[in-house]
């Protein structure tokens, strides 16, 4: 299972219809949905073609930035790549909001009200963990296929099959798109117990909170990079997507 195929599931849940006419329909949801699919589709192609540069998604890369700028100088046929590339990260950022906006629109305006907090955070995990698990087995089977010398650090692949391993400075991530597993849990669970029909103030003040914190970190130090793939860089896209569900439905 690869990362925009995770993404794609996590769409799948917006955009449900409320009493009130949606922001979005479920026809320019899925439009969205497709067009962020085809871009990390693109991108994940291109990081095998050499020459590509590598986004600047979790810290500030400068041989990236350089290497991307210098490519806008002297074009070439590998341009269209490197900017897909380059930007593909907002991709990962549109599904994060659809999905704040689809919880929103289903659990505090549609028919998803009422959910107790262990209902909905098990039910969600349950489908995380079952999707996840089947494709992180396809993985780790090619993996060691192809790679018969490498040995795998066992407790990362278990915390990873548990959906847990973001929080674990220490550990690596396997296969390392799929970091977006245990964000996105992150967020069911920040949604349930800290946004779940509250003040929008309290939206507020996370955003304002996790800017706040990423911005007292290097913008190349492994300490932002530990907090971007977990909820911190999640945080505005998914409020974003809950203030519009309730504000613009």
């Amino acid at each position: 299972m690869t990362k925009d195929q995770s993404l794609q599931s996590e769409g799948e849940q917006a955009c449900g219809k409320p009493a009130t006419s949606p922001l979005l329909s479920r026809t320019e949801c899925n439009l969205m949905r497709g067009f962020a699919i085809i871009i990390i589709i693109i991108d994940n192609f291109a990081h095998l073609l050499r020459g590509v540069f590598l986004d600047n998604e979790y810290r500030y890369n400068i041989k990236a930035v350089n290497g991307f700028l210098n490519n806008l100088a002297h074009p070439d046929g590998l341009l269209p790549f490197n900017i897909i590339s380059f930007y593909c990260p907002y991709g990962v950022m549109l599904f994060i909001f659809l999905s704040g906006y689809g919880l929103t629109l289903k659990y505090e305006l549609g028919n998803g009200k009422g959910v107790s907090c262990k209902d909905f955070i098990f039910s969600h995990y349950n489908k995380m963990f079952t999707m996840h698990l089947k494709g992180l087995a396809l993985f780790l089977t090619f993996y060691l296929i192809f790679n018969p010398t490498e040995t795998l650090n066992a407790v990362s692949v278990f915390l990873q099959a548990l959906l847990v391993v973001n929080l674990s400075p220490y550990h690596i991530v396997y296969p390392g798109v799929y970091w977006f597993f245990g964000m996105i849990m992150e967020m069911y669970v920040i949604y349930r117990l800290v946004l779940y029909r509250r003040s929008d103030t309290v939206a507020w003040v996370l955003v304002v909170v996790s800017l706040v914190v990423m911005a007292l970190f290097n913008p190349v130090s492994a300490r932002l990079l530990y907090l971007r793939i977990n909820c911190f860089l999640a945080i505005l896209p998914f409020c974003m997507g809950v203030l519009a569900a309730r504000h613009l439905s």
